[in-house]
This record gives structure tokens, C-alpha cells and sequence, in this order.
């Protein structure tokens, strides 16, 4: 789901539609991701950083030349009690471009 914000107004928008002269914000799955890297412009690594298995549990920031990319690992200390305590969220940063990519949230809490 993509939304641009022009006059003031934010408008619900297709891929295709975004204009990298408006500010757009964006909220993919891995898989809507994997379909767009190309349209979006965004770097073939993004997507494998994604889908690899987290090994540590730390921040990481990647600059790239024409966007930022990182990976935010999140701990639900009030219930560590239970097994889905552990969420993981990507963003990418680009002129006039903020997309959250959705990796691990198995009780839908990040939105």
C-alpha cells in the first residue's frame, strides 16, 4: 500500500503512480517488496537482507547512493512470556520516499 501526499491531501495510489517529485509513503510485505524492487528502484541486496535468517539481534543501517535501507529488530517486554515476542520491521529512506518493508510479525502489533 502506497500513499502520496500532494496539496495537502494524502491519496491511496498504485506503484505505477508514484512520482519521485511527491512525497510517498509505503507499507509492503516482503513479497509485494520482491515484486516492485525494480520499479521502486531499490538495490537487489535490500530484498536478500530481508529474507536472511536473523542470526544476531541488532539494528542494522546500510547506506546505499540513492536510498538508505535498514532492519529494526523489536522486543515485546511486556510479554516475553509468550513465543511471538519478537518483531522485525525494514525501512527504506529515499528523496521524498519513506517505505516500511514487514518481516516478522506474527501477532500484527507493528500496525
Amino acid at each position: 500500500m502506497f500513499y502520496i501526499l500532494e496539496n495537502k491531501e494524502a491519496r491511496l495510489v498504485d506503484i505505477q503512480e508514484i512520482n519521485k517529485d511527491v512525497i510517498s509513503v509505503g507499507y509492503l510485505t516482503l513479497e509485494e517488496l520482491s515484486d516492485s524492487y525494480v520499479q521502486l528502484e531499490i538495490n537487489e541486496n535490500v530484498i536478500k537482507d530481508c529474507m536472511a535468517d536473523q542470526t544476531h539481534f541488532r539494528t542494522s543501517i546500510d547506506a546505499y547512493d540513492e536510498f538508505s535501507f535498514g532492519i529494526i529488530n523489536i522486543i515485546d517486554i511486556l510479554h516475553l512470556d509468550k513465543a511471538t515476542t519478537k518483531d522485525r520491521i525494514g525501512f527504506i529512506v529515499k528523496r521524498n520516499q519513506f517505505i516500511l518493508i514487514k518481516l516478522l510479525d506474527e501477532d500484527d502489533s507493528c500496525l
